[in-house]
């Protein structure tokens, strides 16, 4: 049950960090570069970050509810708003 859950939050945690490997900064307020602990722009992007006590709950609760379920955290392709538009900074060369 519970190896489930770190599965996931293993793809994720990988899935961001090759975001990063490929030049993308995570979503932050680009005025103040100081304050990453405030999660802003598309939830479902790889390169959001969420803030740690909303993903304790939602742990917990999948935990304790529905363990065999898919994470709450949804998160799918880099994202093509105006504010971040990642998948439009992804930088991947070959060599």
């Amino acid at each position: 049950m519970r190896r489930k859950l770190v599965d996931q939050m293993m793809r994720w945690t990988a899935i961001h960090e090759m975001g990063h490997a490929c030049s993308l900064p995570g979503h932050y307020d680009k005025h103040d570069p100081a304050a990453t602990e405030i999660p802003i722009g598309n939830k479902t992007c790889p390169m959001h970050y969420s803030e740690h006590a909303e993903d304790l709950q939602y742990i917990i609760l999948q935990v304790l509810f529905k363990p065999d379920a898919p994470m709450l955290m949804a998160y799918g392709q880099f994202c093509k708003d105006d504010d971040f538009d990642c998948w439009g900074h992804l930088n991947i060369k070959d060599n």
